[in-house]
């Protein structure tokens, strides 16, 4: 497969570093080429990655929103496939990590994915046997936010943020109208097939929303805390 996308439909408010920053979610990037077309609004970009596995990811952001548009994802067909390991020092790459994860970190960065692109990422979990990779991810920041709490004392932060913002009566929400779906899919013969591949995906999906806002509020509690610390 190749290594190289094109993405097309990409506004023109949208500067070269936001479109970086989101593709560099999905990994290490080789090229990068952002292209205004003439008499238009809307820009392309060319990118190459260092790994298949990047661009695997880029390729289910079709539909995600970069400015005020959403970008469609194409893969180049440029000859390159090479997607060799990493060296690992015992933490996940950003290649590696599932794509709800990846699609998580995406949500608490700030950018816009409609639930069909994370339903996209769990099914590929569950379809390549990610769990474990999941783990290691979820062991990964626990790491990470033990470090942080040893220096910023930061939990009691995270904790005043979820209650501010209502992290949790949102996750319900968005879980109840999950189940509403998945009552109106029951009710045919190809959703009561569907069922429990529905349940769990939509299950998912709520904790992916859950994970972003977790990522974000523990990313804002650091900031204010480095702010006072000065």
């Amino acid at each position: 497969m190749s290594r190289k996308i094109i993405v097309s439909n990409i506004s023109a408010s949208a500067s070269e570093k936001s479109v970086k920053d989101f593709f560099l979610f999905c990994g290490k990037i080789k090229e990068f080429e952002l292209i205004k077309k003439v008499s238009s609004d809307q820009q392309t970009a060319y990118i190459t990655f260092e790994r298949d596995t990047a661009a695997k990811t880029a390729l289910m952001l079709t539909n995600a929103v970069i400015g005020d548009s959403q970008i469609k994802v194409s893969l180049a067909d440029d000859g390159s496939s090479s997607d060799e390991a990493p060296e690992h020092d015992g933490y996940l790459s950003q290649e590696d990590k599932p794509k709800a994860a990846i699609f998580a970190e995406i949500l608490a960065a700030g950018y816009q994915l409609h639930d069909h692109i994370l339903e996209r990422g769990v099914a590929f979990d569950a379809q390549y046997g990610l769990s474990n990779k999941f783990k290691q991810y979820l062991a990964q920041l626990q790491d990470q936010l033990k470090v942080l709490n040893d220096k910023y004392k930061v939990t009691d932060r995270v904790a005043e943020l979820d209650q501010k913002y209502h992290v949790q009566d949102n996750v319900k929400r968005v879980a109840s109208q999950a189940q509403d779906k998945a009552t109106t899919a029951l009710s045919t013969s190809t959703g009561k097939r569907l069922q429990e591949f529905y349940m769990s995906t939509t299950k998912v999906v709520s904790d992916v929303h859950c994970e972003a806002r977790r990522i974000a509020n523990l990313k804002r509690s650091l900031k204010i805390t480095e702010v006072e610390a000065h």
